[in-house]
């Protein structure tokens, strides 16, 4: 399924898949960024995953690309349009599928956030956990 995702993006959307193939990005934030368009898209469909991207755009100039260090932004617009519940729902999904991603087993815990996934994901592929001036806004790596 993923291929033909992504051949459709290419097809429409050049700079969402440059989002995917920034050489500039680590392999992990390569993956997130993966599992983040593809969480989006698998449970809201291309329509939201563009309206995502063009809301980050214009209220906050934050391309896909960046989609990796503005988390509590991406989560909070779709809460803000699904509900608070769905920034749980949706941040777990994206855990899941990055789990799958990186070969490593997901265990759901329903006190986790997106935020505890990822650490506990760095902490195992012995990658520093994210640093403690972390704002509201950001996942910094």
């Amino acid at each position: 399924m993923t291929s033909h995702w992504v051949q459709r993006l290419s097809a429409s959307d050049g700079e969402l898949l440059h989002a995917f193939q920034g050489t500039e990005l680590n392999d992990f934030k390569k993956e997130l960024l993966k599992a983040i368009n593809e969480t989006i898209f698998s449970l809201l469909g291309q329509a939201a995953l563009y309206s995502l991207s063009d809301y980050l755009k214009q209220h906050y100039s934050i391309s896909p690309s960046e989609w990796s260090d503005h988390l509590d932004l991406l989560l909070g617009f779709l809460g803000s349009c699904l509900g608070s519940a769905s920034e749980k729902t949706v941040g777990r999904a994206i855990a899941k599928r990055l789990y799958w991603k990186l070969g490593m087993e997901f265990t759901d815990n329903p006190s986790y956030t997106l935020f505890d996934y990822l650490d506990k994901a760095k902490l195992a592929l012995k990658i520093p956990p994210r640093c403690n001036s972390a704002s509201k806004y950001s996942y910094p790596f």
